[in-house]
């Protein structure tokens, strides 16, 4: 499952995905990791959940944040939620075309059955509908998604 938490800069949305990633810490089976541009969130985040700054790797497109995952997981099998902060700022492939970056992403999580949030700025209302579906609300968890799910 990837839910996507689309806004425009500024709007709040590394606070939400802070707190829903402290709530759904309390209340997860397996491992949540946190990804961000760099680490000054480390001490907002449940100490439970595992902040990875990206900016410590060389992650200039899809391909090498793909096999990035894919490493973590690789790794560490407990891995249940990966949340993804300012996705187009870790990856700058995806700011000129976040449809492809996102397909990709979707068929990571399809693959190794690994739940994600990743959040986007975006000031296009065209963008903001072609994700429509995939969007997760201000007050939601994954846990009360899978709910809405069932």
């Amino acid at each position: 499952m990837v839910k996507l938490l689309l806004g425009k800069a500024g709007s709040g949305k590394t606070k939400k995905m802070i707190r829903m990633a402290n709530k759904d810490i309390l209340n997860s089976k397996g491992e949540i990791v946190f990804i961000d541009s760099d680490n000054r969130h480390m001490h907002e985040l449940h100490r439970n959940i595992r902040l990875i700054p990206s900016n410590e790797f060389n992650l200039d497109n899809i391909d090498s944040f793909y096999g990035f995952l894919c490493g973590m997981v690789g790794e560490n099998y407990d891995i249940e939620k990966i949340y993804v902060d300012g996705i187009k700022d870790i990856i700058p492939d995806c700011s000129s075309n976040f449809k492809p970056c996102f397909e990709k992403l979707k068929s990571f999580s399809s693959k190794f059955g690994i739940k994600l949030l990743i959040s986007a700025s975006s000031d296009l209302e065209s963008e903001l509908s072609d994700f429509e579906k995939y969007t997760i609300m201000e007050s939601d968890s994954f846990l009360e998604q899978e709910k809405m799910l069932v």
